[in-house]
């Protein structure tokens, strides 16, 4: 199915790639320290998404985009397995509840993320 090129009107990959930088910037949102390679990853990701999406001549920039998004979903698995632990958080910064609830909104973040990317790479 082709889309029409129209100007100003952005392309599926684009509003793709908008939703990959709404959920990351709000998974980041407290701090890099909890997840600190979450930010690169990401970074990467929304860089060549921008990449393919501007890209109109080749296939190679979707090709890279959907590479990344894949690594990004393996590397998200593994960092809230290492990362997520609220107890251990809570015990070592002494944080007061507004902190607390905001680490675990962008904790929160992170796993829809992660969801809506496994259902965006099946379509």
């Amino acid at each position: 199915m082709q889309f029409p090129q129209l100007a100003g009107i952005p392309t599926p990959l684009s509003i793709v790639v908008l939703i990959h930088f709404f959920f990351a910037s709000n998974a980041l949102i407290t701090n890099f320290d909890w997840m600190p390679s979450y930010a690169f990853t990401h970074i990467a990701v929304i860089l060549f998404g921008l990449w393919a999406s501007r890209e109109k001549k080749g296939l190679e920039p979707v090709i890279a985009y959907v590479a990344a998004v894949l690594i990004s979903i393996l590397t998200d698995i593994i960092q809230l397995g290492v990362y997520f632990d609220d107890t251990q958080f809570v015990a070592d910064h002494e944080v007061g509840t507004k902190y607390r609830d905001t680490w675990r909104y962008s904790a929160a973040m992170v796993i829809i993320h992660l969801i809506i990317k496994v259902g965006m790479i099946k379509l």
